[in-house]
């Protein structure tokens, strides 16, 4: 009688131990981005493009790793919350803006009334980022101002509205 238990037993745990094996394989073979580099290639190169129709290009370096985690964490505090699309859209008015006028990112920050860099960016963030700052995402975006009406006294802005609207995505209005 125990011999039948203890083979019983036995099998149970080979069938056990095998089923975890075969789940850490399966868990192993799904792909988990590592890297902000690869989640820009794996989510933001795949999802972005199908709903809006870009195509990526390689741009050369533009930022230092602090002045890249800066422009990010701007972002990161205006529009953390909002989708894809929303987080390419602040992020191209961002460098527009900063092309426009020349400014780094500090000065664009003080001279555009941009929230403070308070948080960290989201690693979805950061990848949307780079792909707007180095991939051509949102190239052709014409934006250059943006706000949203939820964080305004009277839910609107006087001077954003005498401009021309090119868009809204989500909470936010953007204008030319």
């Amino acid at each position: 009688m125990r011999l039948k238990i203890f083979t019983v037993m036995a099998v149970a745990v080979v069938v056990a131990f095998m089923t975890g094996q075969l789940y850490a394989e399966r868990v192993q073979a799904e792909k988990i981005p590592e890297t902000i580099t690869q989640y820009v290639y794996e989510t933001v190169y795949e999802i972005i493009p199908a709903r809006i129709g870009y195509v990526a290009v390689e741009k050369p370096p533009r930022f230092s790793a602090e002045e890249e985690q800066l422009f990010a964490s701007v972002v990161m505090g205006e529009c953390g919350h909002e989708s894809d699309e929303g987080v390419a859209a602040v992020a191209k008015c961002l460098l527009n803006a900063m092309d426009q006028s020349g400014l780094t990112v500090d000065e664009a920050i003080t001279a555009y009334g941009y929230v403070a860099p308070l948080m960290e960016p989201s690693i979805r963030v950061m990848a949307i980022c780079q792909a707007v700052i180095y991939h051509g995402l949102y190239d052709d975006w014409n934006g250059m101002y943006f706000y949203s009406p939820q964080w305004m006294p009277d839910g609107t802005s006087e001077w954003h509205e005498s401009r021309e609207l090119v868009r809204v995505i989500g909470e936010h209005r953007f204008f030319k």
